[in-house]
């Protein structure tokens, strides 16, 4: 595979394969991400989950290995977030990442909170959840055995994304991030879908 990053000259095209009732397979440039239908009808909204399928990472890592802490090479990692930025169309200078600690601590996330050129910056305080309101910002969250859990009020346009390990989901983070989001940003329980992703 090309290990470099993609320029904005290189023409995509996104191809859409319908999977199911609640989220479907996208393509683009080789990168696989899936989509949640749930949020379709919100064009200022720009959310999915990312798949193994499409990056530069070797070996046990193959291939879109996007965590800079599993032994992988820094750069094949930030090489895998932009490819997935760019396949998905978002701003990996956007990107604003947790800590996961398995906390149910949840974080208002702004643009200081960013990180650059798709290079990590880990917050100092241990946080599994995010809501922001700010447009541009990338919410991101890592999941393995623990369910991401995307929230979006389309009213305020505010968003939420909590990592749900078993400690968070026990003492109820994403609860936890939709009263945050209503003190916020004066977000309404009844207005907001959510989404456990894979």
């Amino acid at each position: 595979m090309n290990r470099r990053r993609l320029h904005e000259t290189e023409v995509t095209d996104i191809i859409f394969h319908k999977k199911n009732n609640v989220s479907y397979l996208c393509s683009n440039i080789g990168v696989l991400f899936i989509r949640f239908i749930p949020f379709d009808n919100f064009p200022w909204l720009n959310c999915g989950f990312s798949t193994r399928i499409g990056g530069v990472s070797p070996d046990c890592y193959y291939s879109l290995n996007l965590g800079f802490e599993r032994g992988d090479d820094r750069n094949n990692v930030a090489d895998n977030i932009g490819r997935l930025a760019w396949a998905a169309g978002f701003d990996e200078k956007k990107i604003c990442f947790p800590s996961q600690w398995h906390t149910d601590n949840v974080r208002i996330t702004t643009s200081e909170h960013c990180c650059s050129e798709g290079f990590r910056k880990k917050p100092d305080e241990p946080v599994d959840g995010q809501i922001t309101n700010e447009e541009g910002i990338v919410l991101f969250a890592y999941g393995a055995d623990c369910a991401p859990v995307f929230m979006v009020d389309p009213v305020h346009r505010a968003t939420g994304l909590c990592h749900c390990g078993w400690k968070g989901t026990l003492n109820g983070i994403s609860a936890k991030a939709l009263r945050l989001m209503h003190e916020q940003y004066g977000t309404e329980a009844k207005d907001v879908y959510a989404v456990i992703g894979p």
